[in-house]
C-alpha cells in the first residue's frame, strides 16, 4: 500500500542586499592617515593584520591604528561600521578568507 506524503521544500537563501556607492578616494601617501585592521575571525586573520601593520608602521609615520573584527556571514551597515571604528580611519584594510 503507497501512503501519499506531502514534503514541503523549503529556500533557505535571501534577497540580495544592493546599495549604490563609489569607490573611496585613493591616498598619496598613509604618512600621517588613521589605518584601520579589520579581521574576519578566520584561522590566524589577526596575525596577519599584526604583521600588515607592523609592516606599514615601519614604512609610514601613521597617526594611528584602529583594530576590530567583522563577520564575512553577515551584511554591515555604514553604522555598524561606525561603532567598529571605520569613521575614524583614512584606510581600511580587511581580511576575508579562511
Amino acid at each position: 500500500m503507497v501512503v501519499a506524503e506531502r514534503l514541503r521544500v523549503l529556500d533557505p537563501t535571501s534577497e540580495p542586499v544592493i546599495e549604490a556607492g563609489s569607490k573611496a578616494a585613493r591616498v598619496d601617501t598613509l604618512d600621517g592617515k588613521v589605518v584601520g585592521l579589520f579581521n574576519n575571525q578566520k584561522l590566524n586573520a589577526p596575525q596577519l593584520l599584526e604583521m600588515v601593520g607592523e609592516v606599514l608602521g615601519e614604512r609610514y609615520n601613521l597617526k594611528g591604528i584602529v583594530r576590530s573584527t567583522y563577520s564575512s556571514s553577515h551584511h554591515h551597515t555604514w553604522d555598524e561600521w561606525v561603532e567598529k571604528g571605520a569613521k575614524e580611519c583614512d584606510v581600511a584594510i580587511l581580511t576575508h578568507g579562511d
